[in-house]
């Protein structure tokens, strides 16, 4: 169990700092539930029977099927193995953004060559 804390702890290091802040916001958040159905279930029964008049009793709600929902406080092993996370955004290979630079100055030369432009500019960009 030693070794699993320090492998969890290494890995917890490894990760950005708002990753480590989202895991640590999970923990915290599972201890409570983990609390709550505690002190839920160790209620007297006539606790139980005043909260149930009022409507959904804490102890009704199953907190198990919840956390277990929610899944383990843990580490993404994708994140792990790449050491960081891949990068989903922007136009990727060179071709692409060499379209991309191409597609984007017609567009501005259009733009600039548009009478309303030359007209105006900043009316044409706020009309727009």
């Amino acid at each position: 169990e030693g070794d699993a804390e320090v492998d969890v702890d290494e890995a917890m290091r490894s990760l950005p700092s708002h990753q480590q802040r989202k895991v640590a916001k999970r923990a915290k958040f599972l201890d409570k539930i983990r609390v709550a159905s505690l002190s839920a279930t160790k209620r007297s029964p006539s606790a139980k029977k005043r909260k149930s008049a009022k409507g959904l009793s804490a102890s009704s709600l199953d907190f198990a099927t919840l956390s277990a929902t929610l899944g383990e406080v843990g580490v993404d092993t994708a994140v792990l193995k790449s050491g960081r996370a891949k990068r989903k955004n922007g136009p990727g290979t060179l071709k692409r953004q060499q379209r991309l630079v191409a597609s984007e100055s017609d567009r501005l030369r259009a733009v600039l060559a548009h009478p309303a432009f030359r007209a105006d500019p900043a009316a044409a960009v706020t009309n727009h």
